[in-house]
């Protein structure tokens, strides 16, 4: 069993995270800001709560706080949460590898949308790594 991290947050995360739970009435197991996006770790069998019909919760919150926003559904389970990851990317196979103490992710996607997957200047994927990094044990994350 692994043992489960300590998350650090700072004041504001904290504050966006209970706005975020008043609003959608999910409950949200982490909340950080990277590059000027809040990314929200929901529990389980949240995300439709707090996403809501058509995604008009997120569409108010981005307003109410001005910032573009992200929302991950957290599972205990590593490769579904790497599936909920990207599951706007339509991943395709996840495959795990541990060499020299660096534990690996590579996530193939529907080739048509892998550059979406990564990002402009690979910001989606360094948001993927942080959140997989504050959440797992994997260090290190490509999509292919």
């Amino acid at each position: 069993m692994r043992k489960e991290k300590e998350i650090v947050m700072t004041t504001e995360a904290l504050r966006y995270m209970q706005t975020f739970e008043r609003y959608t009435g999910s409950k949200v197991k982490d909340c950080f800001e990277y590059e000027g996006k809040v990314i929200f770790i929901v529990d389980p069998q949240q995300v439709m709560l707090a996403v809501g019909k058509n995604g008009e919760k997120i569409i108010d919150m981005e307003k109410m706080l001005n910032k573009k926003i992200q929302v991950v559904e957290f599972n205990p389970n590593i490769e579904q949460f790497v599936r909920n990851l990207f599951y706007l990317y339509k991943p395709t196979k996840i495959e795990f590898s541990d060499k020299n103490n660096i534990k690996h992710v590579t996530v193939t996607v529907d080739p048509q949308l892998k550059a979406r997957a990564i990002g402009k200047e690979g910001k989606n994927l360094k948001i993927a790594r942080e959140i997989l990094v504050r959440h797992t044990e994997l260090n290190s994350i490509n999509i292919a």
